[in-house]
C-alpha cells in the first residue's frame, strides 16, 4: 500500500497583478517537510504560472492528497489564474468547486493561500474533506508564515485541523495581526466543524452519524449513512468525529462499497444505512438505537479468523421468489469484501515481557506493519464486530 503523501503546490502570478514571493513560500514549505519527523512520507511537486486548463493536468500527473494554491483572489470571490498571454483570468467559486468534485475520491485537503478566497473554500468544502481559505486580504508575509506553520505541523504528524491551528499561531508568533484571516471549512458529513485534537477510538462514549457520497456519477449507489461512529466531546459542549476516524470509515467501508457497487453487474441499490454493532454488548449499553434483527434478515459470516469484522446482517426487504434471490445474491457479493478489509494481526499480549515489547526489532516490525496497513492499530481496538445494513 502506498503510504506517501503528495502535495501539489500551484502558483499563478499574472503580469498585471502585484508580485508575490512564491519562491520563498515553496522553499520554506520544502524545508519544513524535509526537516520533519515524517519527511520520508511527503513529496512536494510544484507547478508555476498555472492556467485554468493546466490545473486538471497537474492533478492527473501528481495525483495529490493536498493541493496548495498560492496567488491572487478578488473581492467577488474569484481566484486569479493566468491566460495564454500571462494576464489575469478569473475563475469563479462554482467552476473550481465543480472541478474538485471530480477529484473528491483522492484529494483530502485544498489550501487557497490567496486574498478573499473564503467563498471558494466554502464552495469546494461541499466535495473535499478540508479546505482552507482567506476571509479577507492577507499580506504576502502572513501567507508565507501560515504555510510554514501548517506544513511544519503536518510533517510532525498532526491532523489537518491541528496543522491549520498551528499555522494561525505561527502568524501570531511572528507579531503579525492577521491570524484570524485563515478559515477552515470541513466537508458536511453530519458532524461538528469545530477543531480538536485528533484521537483514535479511545474516547468518551459519544456516538454520531456520518454520511458519504460516491465520488463517481456512474452507478446507482450514491449515498451511505453510518451510525454509531465514536465521537468526542469538545470544550464548547459540541461533539465531533475526528479526522482520523472519518478517514478510517471512508477508506475501509464507504469507498470499498462504492467501488464494488460500480463493478457489480445488476447492482441497483441507491442508499445504504449501516449501523456499527457489537454483538458482545447488551443493546441498552450501546449508547445509540439500532434496528432489531429478525429471522428473515440475511446473516453473513466471515471466513477469515483474523478479521475483526465477524458478521454482517442485512435487513429483510420482504421480497419473494426470484426477486429475493437476486437481491440476496447482489447484497452478499457487494458486502463480502468488507470482511477482508478488517483483517489484522493480533495485539501484542500483555504477558510478553517488557524487554521484548521495547526491543528495537519489535518496534521496527510494528513500523513496517503500519506502513503496509496504516489502520492496523485502530483495527486492533475496534469497538464493533458486526455491521447491520439496510438497503434502500
Amino acid at each position: 500500500m502506498d503510504n506517501s503523501i503528495k502535495v501539489l503546490f500551484i502558483s499563478s502570478d499574472p503580469s498585471n497583478a502585484g508580485r508575490l514571493r512564491f519562491g520563498q513560500e515553496t522553499r520554506d514549505i520544502r524545508e519544513k517537510l524535509q526537516l520533519s519527523k515524517h519527511r520520508n512520507k511527503f513529496f512536494l511537486e510544484t507547478r508555476e504560472s498555472i492556467r485554468p486548463s493546466d490545473l486538471t493536468q497537474a492533478i492527473f500527473d501528481v495525483n495529490p492528497q493536498f493541493v496548495h494554491f498560492s496567488g491572487h483572489g478578488t473581492k467577488n470571490g474569484n481566484i486569479c489564474f493566468e491566460d495564454i498571454s500571462g494576464i489575469v483570468q478569473p475563475v469563479s467559486p462554482e467552476a473550481l468547486a465543480t472541478l474538485f468534485s471530480l477529484f473528491s475520491d483522492r484529494i483530502k485537503c485544498v489550501i487557497l493561500n490567496a486574498c478573499y478566497s473564503e467563498d471558494q473554500a466554502r464552495a469546494i468544502s461541499k466535495h473535499i474533506p478540508f479546505v482552507i481559505g482567506m476571509k479577507k486580504a492577507i499580506s504576502d508575509e502572513a501567507a508565507i508564515v501560515f504555510s510554514v506553520g501548517f506544513y511544519k505541523a503536518l510533517g510532525a504528524g498532526e491532523s489537518v485541523e491541528r496543522a491549520y491551528e498551528f499555522g494561525c499561531v505561527e502568524i501570531q508568533l511572528n507579531n503579525i495581526s492577521e491570524h484570524l484571516t485563515p478559515v477552515l471549512y470541513k466537508l458536511e458529513t453530519g458532524y461538528s466543524t469545530q477543531s480538536c485534537v485528533d484521537k483514535s477510538f479511545e474516547c468518551e462514549k459519544v456516538f454520531l452519524h456520518i454520511g458519504f457520497r460516491s465520488a463517481e456519477r456512474e452507478g446507482s449507489l450514491q449515498k451511505i449513512k453510518l451510525f454509531g461512529v465514536p465521537g468526542i466531546k469538545l470544550r464548547d459542549g459540541n461533539y465531533e468525529v475526528t479526522e482520523k476516524i472519518q478517514s478510517f470509515f471512508d477508506d475501509l467501508i464507504a469507498r470499498s462499497i462504492f467501488r464494488n457497487s460500480r463493478r457489480l453487474s445488476g447492482c441497483d441499490f441507491k442508499y445504504l444505512k449501516i449501523w456499527l454493532y457489537d454483538m458482545d454488548e447488551k443493546d441498552e449499553n450501546k449508547g445509540y438505537e439500532i434496528p432489531q434483527i429478525g429471522r428473515r434478515d440475511v446473516v453473513m459470516h466471515s471466513d477469515f479468523t483474523t478479521s475483526k469484522l465477524e458478521r454482517i446482517y442485512i435487513l429483510d426487504k420482504k421480497l419473494t421468489g426470484r426477486e429475493y434471490a437476486r437481491w440476496k445474491n447482489t447484497a452478499e457479493n457487494l458486502f463480502t469484501p468488507l470482511f477482508a478489509t478488517f483483517i489484522t494481526s493480533p495485539e501484542t499480549p500483555d504477558i510478553i515481557p517488557d524487554i521484548f515489547k521495547n526491543n528495537p526489532l519489535t518496534k521496527i516490525a510494528e513500523e513496517i506493519a503500519e506502513t503496509v496497513d496504516p489502520y492496523i492499530k485502530m483495527k486492533q481496538v475496534l469497538p464493533f464486530n458486526a455491521l447491520i445494513i439496510q438497503i434502500d
